[in-house]
């Protein structure tokens, strides 16, 4: 099987999640000994990368507005037709061939289900791709709970299947190798945005500092903090760090075993990685009882009323106590081999159909 993945919106260094799952599932692929070109994209595929002819930006907007040229026609230096194109972000969907299989990668439904809150040149390329749905053969995403929203949009759940994503090997328990100083502190990894529920966590933490806890910190690792809505309250002060980027895996999973706990208030999730993560590396999580979280989770995180910074105080008040579900100890997340197995066993089925 000839497998083309198309991450022209996958660039190094950004993208999160987006990225983390395109660049582990390419070299996975070819790990299993499968035939695998990335089209576009900037990132540590482990897979032969080619260009798209007249330029990505170009041919994205051609893609978003005429749905034309076929992907084939404007790949630089392709020495053949692949029998599957896997589109590895909804946002852009390329036209294929007759004949040639399409894949597309839906890690969640913000854009479709809440068009009033994704707005932008993000919200508009989405769902201008949603519009070709009818000629998508395939859709994979990580979880039960996104395979129901897409029901709820209308999408045939046949044609939709689920692939846990897997974390990487860095992320497992152990000691904080740390002085104790983050014991303290709660971290939040991710884009500071509305969706990611960042507001809601301000105004958590602004909360438990008026209860008393003066001593509570929010770290933030992600985009600098310009990109922190304009409602966060600015009474968080010195309260508010920015740990910067980027961190390795092995960095990450100590700075998850460090602190006192890691909050994931999303209002909206299609996997969170952040979450899988931390939680694998033994670390105390508190998150929106949303049903993404209840599934990827599996009891091991304190969840609390989505939505509610008072709710979510409190949370954070018992994880900073030494509260913990007991599955935490026993929490086992996916692995990207699982991954890789399941998108396999995905593609069979529409390839030889």
């Amino acid at each position: 099987m000839r497998i083309w993945i198309e991450a022209s919106m996958v660039a190094r260094g950004g993208g999160g999640g987006s990225r983390r799952y395109t660049e582990h599932l390419a070299a996975g692929l070819v790990a299993a000994g499968r035939d695998v070109t990335v089209i576009a994209g900037s990132g540590e595929f482990g897979a032969p990368r080619r260009p798209l002819l007249g330029g990505t930006a170009a041919i994205n907007g051609l893609w978003a507005f005429a749905r034309w040229p076929k992907v084939t026609s404007v790949v630089r230096g392709h020495d053949g037709i692949p029998d599957l194109v896997h589109a590895a972000e909804k946002v852009v969907v390329p036209p294929v061939p007759r004949g040639v299989a399409l894949a597309v990668t839906v890690h969640d439904t913000w854009c479709l289900a809440r068009p009033d809150a994704c707005r932008g040149r993000l919200g508009f390329l989405v769902r201008r791709a949603w519009r070709t749905r009818s000629r998508w053969n395939l859709v994979l995403t990580g979880t039960h709970s996104t395979l129901a929203e897409l029901a709820e949009l209308g999408f045939p759940a046949e044609r939709v299947a689920v692939t846990p994503y897997g974390i990487g090997e860095a992320f497992r328990p152990g000691a904080p190798r740390d002085d104790g100083s983050l014991r303290g502190a709660v971290l939040f990894v991710g884009e500071p945005s509305r969706k990611k529920g960042f507001d809601l966590l301000a105004r958590a933490v602004a909360r438990l500092r008026d209860r008393g806890d003066r001593d509570v910190v929010l770290l933030l690792r992600g985009p600098r903090t310009e990109s922190i809505p304009q409602d966060v309250p600015g009474r968080l002060g010195s309260s508010l760090r920015h740990m910067g980027q980027p961190l390795t895996d092995e960095e990450l999973a100590e700075l998850y075993r460090s602190v006192g706990a890691v909050v994931c208030p999303s209002r909206a999730e299609g996997y969170n990685f952040p979450l899988v993560e931390a939680l694998a590396s033994g670390a105390t999580v508190v998150a929106s009882d949303i049903p993404v979280h209840r599934e990827v989770s599996k009891g091991a995180a304190l969840l609390v009323e989505p939505g509610s910074p008072e709710a979510l105080a409190d949370g954070i008040e018992r994880a900073l106590g030494g509260e913990r579900p007991i599955a935490s100890s026993s929490f086992e997340p996916p692995r990207w081999e699982d991954t890789v197995r399941d998108t396999l066993e995905a593609y069979g089925g529409v390839v030889l159909s």
